[in-house]
């Protein structure tokens, strides 16, 4: 189903092997061509261009016009951490606050978690006023306060002092603790392997993926993402318990690990994973390491100087991620008869093949190029002493055609060559000089320049070379039969 007319492998199917494996699009492109096939690369782009506006919006801070006395007012209590408060949990309505369309509510206590430190803001339902509505996200605003975003506009959306009943998405909440115990086991995992010096630069915790930012000199090498990725699955297994408990800051132990960009009070908050990995943090967790399920590393990329960046994805997400990963092999391995052990000798021998292939029809080329030079050669007119070969050839790319005018200008010399040829709705063109005929006045540059001004195009060169370029469908044969070569006798 991935395959559209003329051989051409989906642009969207493509972007998902980018997107989601960090399969490279030239590499989907060779093995493509391997068997014939094409990518719609104008699709990949489309794919790309969506991509590229999710990641504008989901980066787009939403600053929140708070009311006068919002400095006053009481932050939010966040009652989350307790799974009892997750269904059904009742509270008050303190506050509305409508920005850019956007409805918030503020309550006085609050299961959801608010976007913060890299972790992503809860969502779910609310009941209130005898109306079920979804909260799409929640946010903090300057006073601590944890704004609730409706997704759709209540008929009358003042709701202030009335009871309300919150209901957390608990699979969405699931996930994303999932994510964040698995970007501090990752934290640990990458200190194992790379040394002490790796500290944190930042986090993007989502309910399908995760995103660690950290200081390190040079790019990883593939033994050391897969030492990381192996010890950080180990200890999934050991199914280690997590504690988190809060001490005032000034006695926090020297072995936990602080958090880049946070701002800490005189009390903390340490989430402590069976003693190896320990760290300040304010986010929701899983209660014990073996309900991550697993984890795998997607990507590891620079950023900036100093700054390589981890994607990884967990729990269900990396089951889906390796659930793809296979069904592609096992597509792949049906296409090319042979076992999934078997695919990369398969298609070394496929390359191996292309390779010889490649050879035998360059060589092909050559000697119908050698067929062609022949009969240019014998065409050729007269400049006094040099031979002028003046030809439009057939569909010949720009590399072919230097590779013709060569051969023509060295069996040919004493010599002035300009050849041109439209290939792909674009007119390449090349002249070259022999030695002997600069000597009387020629020049390439000269004459190449000419011909691709009078046909709307560029290029130009030295004495000896030159090649330029200009749009197909011009009157290519009146264009190269006005050319004015120096020194040509009657």
């Amino acid at each position: 189903e991935n395959l559209q007319p003329k051989g051409k492998i989906s642009g969207s199917f493509a972007f998902k092997l980018y997107d989601t494996f960090g399969f490279p699009l030239d590499l989907t492109e060779l093995m493509a061509r391997e068997l014939d096939f094409s990518v719609n690369q104008e699709e990949f782009e489309k794919e790309m261009s969506v991509q590229r506006e999710r990641a504008r919006k989901a980066h787009k801070s939403v600053d929140i016009l708070v009311r006068k006395d919002s400095d006053a007012a009481d932050a939010t209590e966040f009652v989350g951490f307790n799974r009892e408060n997750h269904k059904n949990f009742r509270t008050s309505c303190l506050d509305c606050i409508t920005q850019e369309g956007v409805i918030y509510l503020i309550f006085e206590k609050s299961p959801f978690y608010a976007e913060m430190g890299g972790q992503i803001g809860d969502s779910g339902s609310l009941f209130i006023n005898n109306e079920t509505l979804t909260i799409s996200s929640v946010i903090k605003d300057s006073s601590g306060r944890f704004l609730h975003a409706l997704e759709s506009k209540p008929a009358n959306p003042n709701f202030t002092g009335q009871d309300s009943i919150l209901n957390l998405d608990q699979n969405r909440r699931q996930a994303i603790q999932r994510h964040h115990t698995a970007t501090h086991i990752l934290h640990w995992a990458l200190r194992e392997v790379l040394g002490g010096h790796i500290r944190q630069a930042g986090s993007l915790v989502q309910p399908d993926r995760l995103r660690f930012d950290f200081s390190h000199f040079e790019a990883m090498k593939q033994d050391q993402l897969k030492e990381i990725e192996r010890i950080s699955n180990e200890k999934l297994l050991l199914n280690d318990t997590l504690e988190a408990y809060e001490i005032p800051f000034s006695e926090k132990p020297d072995e936990v690990i602080a958090f880049f960009g946070d701002k800490y009070g005189e009390v903390v908050r340490v989430v402590n994973l069976g003693g190896w990995s320990q760290e300040l943090c304010g986010g929701t967790h899983v209660s014990s390491a073996g309900e991550i399920g697993s984890l795998r590393i997607i990507s590891e990329s620079a950023i900036s100087a100093g700054t390589r960046r981890i994607e990884a994805v967990a729990g269900l997400s990396a089951y889906q991620w390796a659930d793809e990963r296979i069904s592609i092999v096992q597509n792949l391995s049906r296409q090319l008869a042979c076992k999934p052990e078997e695919l990369r000798d398969r298609i070394n021998q496929m390359q191996n093949k292309g390779k010889e292939l490649d050879k035998k029809l360059r060589a092909f080329e050559q000697k119908g190029q050698a067929g062609i030079a022949e009969k240019l050669i014998e065409n050729a007119k007269k400049l006094g002493e040099i031979n002028l070969i003046n030809a439009i050839v057939p569909e010949l790319n720009p590399n072919d055609l230097r590779s013709l005018a060569a051969q023509v200008n060295k069996r040919a010399a004493p010599s002035v060559v300009l050849l041109a040829s439209e290939a792909n709705g674009k007119c390449g063109m090349v002249c070259i000089c022999s030695e002997e005929a600069i000597s009387a006045g020629h020049q390439a540059g000269k004459y190449l320049s000419e011909l691709a001004s009078s046909l709307g195009g560029k290029g130009g060169g030295k004495p000896d070379f030159a090649m330029g370029g200009a749009p197909a469908g011009k009157k290519l044969n009146e264009a190269l039969a006005s050319i004015s070569f120096s020194s040509m006798e009657a």
